[in-house]
């Protein structure tokens, strides 16, 4: 869901000339593994990156706290990686090329950690928690969340896609999330489910975010069919029957990879088998790093080829082109000429950067973002009932004095993370031996079982609270610790008065792009004024990547190296 669809009209970037100077703006994913790519691909090419802040990894910041003498970790942003996604196989990689594969851990998909839950309601309009529907749930468990609010929304949804008339294959207006469920499935089912999964992943309401941008694969099964449902139904029973003979899992054939992925592999000529290595992390959802995700931003700066020069706090000051070279100026007074400028940071803060009265700069400083509240709470000792990743609030739900949005059991996903390559899973995966996927499934298994989960010293949970867009009022950190103790009593059944505990905040404002409605006209008119610096300057990181996640980055960064290089 967090692959955004991406622009038909973007332009494609041309070959550097030999020996040419790039610079790269902002230390964070986009900008690292960019640099990193390119660096390793063209080692003619001169590369300097320029972070503002001291450290590198932009929003991933795992910050270490030592608190009544117990160590832990603060994740203030991004904290694990989607297992199945083409970017977690070139971080994979990655890791292994540095010989940092066993910093890499995974929640197994039937562990305690990758338990999700939806606030929900009853008939009484009493909220709880509900288990959403996953691998090896209980019967009692699957009843509950039927009978609960969200439950009977999707059933309801489902019946209204199967059976009634409703395709958007003639809309010409673009929808919003919330108009596009409601055609296809009526208001219940994105109000008490959809929603939620759109706050976790965006931080956004369903009414602000475009339908074809957050979820095109969707929007085009609406484009051609009436009924999602139907069609869905219609595919999967030609998938199971049509083609049973080629998905037979005891062939030894696996799916093929796709193509960001076998570009990828013929490019760096892996020595890791990445079908396999897909086929393991697809029974780990959630992947995880020791000493946090940062870890990885880390590696990447130590492994940086000799060809890059990395200065960090120092932040871009402006950009403009001179004749046939681009001039960038840091606040700190250096001056570098180069070729082309290659800018992760966020539009805005580019767009504040260009010099001129441009369309472009106008264009990016039009861009649109979410601001959210990472709060981190530490208690210590196991002092919650409920077990899994954590929880998202729902729209039907939403507080608009709390605004919280989310919570996230950290410690739950730490005590079920688990070391994934271990002897054996790596000298399967370095073998070109033909390999069933039954055989990896049970292999990662043996990797979950191998080991009982940890039991946590400690409880630590993150808050997610949704800044209001029309004030960017920041909460006060008295109203947080009061949201703090209203979630652990309403919805963990932990009430913290007698109990000491610890809490840090930070407020990430105009963070997280927002993907409304004008967003993809926006991006293709940025894309055509982009023509102007004649392949001089080239966007990336969250604004233009295929989405906000961490491995969508990557893949993105790698794709504009690769066009860059050859």
């Amino acid at each position: 869901m967090s692959r955004i669809n991406t622009s038909t009209k973007l332009i494609k970037l041309k070959k550097l000339l030999p020996n040419s100077k790039v610079v790269v703006v902002g230390g964070g994913i986009s900008g690292l593994t960019f640099t990193y790519f390119l660096s390793k691909l063209r080692p003619d090419i001169q590369l300097t990156l320029l972070e503002k802040e001291k450290r590198f990894g932009g929003y991933i910041n795992s910050a270490p706290v030592k608190i009544n003498g117990i160590s832990a970790i603060f994740e203030k942003g991004p904290r694990t990686l989607r297992g199945v996604s083409s970017g977690t196989l070139l971080i994979t990689d990655l890791l292994y090329r540095t010989g940092n594969l066993n910093q890499l851990k995974g929640v197994h998909l039937t562990s305690n950690g990758n338990k999700k839950f939806l606030v929900s309601s009853n008939d009484l309009n009493d909220l709880s928690l509900v288990e959403v529907p996953g691998p090896g749930q209980s019967f009692n468990k699957m009843l509950k969340f039927l009978s609960s609010k969200a439950g009977i929304s999707a059933i309801k949804g489902a019946f209204k896609s199967i059976f009634t008339i409703n395709g958007t294959k003639n809309e010409k207006k673009e929808l919003s999330v919330e108009e596009f469920f409601t055609r296809h499935f009526g208001k219940d089912l994105i109000y008490n489910v959809g929603s939620a999964l759109m706050y976790g992943v965006y931080a956004a309401d369903v009414k602000d975010l475009s339908a074809r941008c957050v979820m095109p694969s969707i929007v085009e099964i609406g484009d051609k069919s009436d009924s999602i449902a139907r069609y869905a139904i219609g595919s999967g029973l030609k998938k199971a029957f049509g083609n049973a003979k080629a998905n037979d899992k005891y062939t030894g054939n696996l799916p093929p990879l796709d193509e960001d992925v076998k570009l990828y592999r013929d490019t760096f000529e892996t020595d890791l088998q990445l079908t396999k290595v897909r086929e393991i992390l697809k029974r780990f959802p959630m992947l995880a790093f020791n000493g946090g995700l940062e870890k990885f931003c880390q590696i990447l700066i130590e492994n940086m080829p000799a060809n890059v020069n990395v200065i960090s706090d120092d932040a871009l000051a402006k950009i403009e082109k001179k004749g046939d070279n681009m001039i960038v100026y840091s606040k700190n007074g250096k001056e570098f000429e180069c070729d082309h400028v290659r800018s992760t940071i966020g539009a805005k803060s580019l767009g504040a950067c260009l010099q001129g009265d441009s369309e472009l700069r106008q264009l990016l400083l039009d861009y649109k973002y979410t601001s959210v509240s990472v709060v981190n709470v530490f208690i210590e000792g196991d002092v919650k009932n409920i077990k899994g990743f954590g929880f998202l609030i729902p729209k039907a739900h939403f507080n608009k004095d709390n605004r919280l949005i989310g919570v996230i059991f950290d410690s739950d996903v730490e005590s079920s993370a688990k070391p994934i390559f271990t002897e054996s899973i790596l000298n399967e995966v370095l073998s070109n031996s033909p390999c069933d996927v039954e055989k990896l499934k049970n292999m990662a298994l043996a990797v979950h079982k191998g080991s009982k989960d940890l039991t946590p010293k400690y409880t630590k949970v993150t808050l997610m609270i949704n800044i209001d867009p029309l004030t960017q009022e920041i909460p006060s950190e008295s109203k947080i610790k009061m949201i703090v103790k209203d979630t652990f009593e309403r919805y963990l059944n932990a009430p913290l008065d007698n109990i000491n505990w610890h809490m840090e905040s930070n407020h990430w404002l105009q963070s997280i792009p927002l993907y409304d409605l004008k967003y993809l006209e926006r991006k293709d008119a940025t894309f055509k004024q982009l023509k102007q610096y004649d392949n001089k300057l080239s966007l990336g990181g969250m604004s233009f990547a295929h989405g906000v996640g961490v491995p969508d980055n990557v893949v993105s960064s790698f794709n504009a190296a690769i066009e860059l290089s050859k």
